[in-house]
């Protein structure tokens, strides 16, 4: 009895939420003017549920697929790759600072 309680909490939680996200996704597709798509997918009841409907998401999610294949997000970086650039930039920084400091010193001296 008490599994069952905790089993429909739990379902009624999740309805909850998906009406507050579907919400939240229709302001600012509305507000400015851009394509958006929400899918929430439950694999205990194999329950799909898609803002908007599932041919838009789908077609939405297609659209986004492709620009990715067309290399628009080569600019893009990754955790990794963004720290090592980062880390480049600070140490050409460090060089740059280092040697303006020798610099300074000499025309002291």
């Amino acid at each position: 009895m008490h599994g069952l309680r905790k089993t429909l909490k739990r379902k009624m939680a999740r309805e909850k939420r998906k009406l507050g996200l579907s919400k939240k996704m229709d302001e600012p597709t509305k507000l400015c003017r851009v394509d958006g798509c929400l899918v929430v997918y439950n694999p205990k009841d194999k329950d799909l549920f898609a803002w908007r409907n599932a041919e838009e998401a789908e077609n939405l999610l297609g659209r986004v697929h492709q620009h990715a294949q067309n290399g628009a997000g080569k600019k893009a970086l990754n955790h990794e790759q963004y720290i090592e650039e980062r880390d480049k930039k600070l140490r050409s920084q460090i060089a740059k600072h280092e040697k303006r400091n020798k610099e300074m010193k000499a025309d002291c001296l």
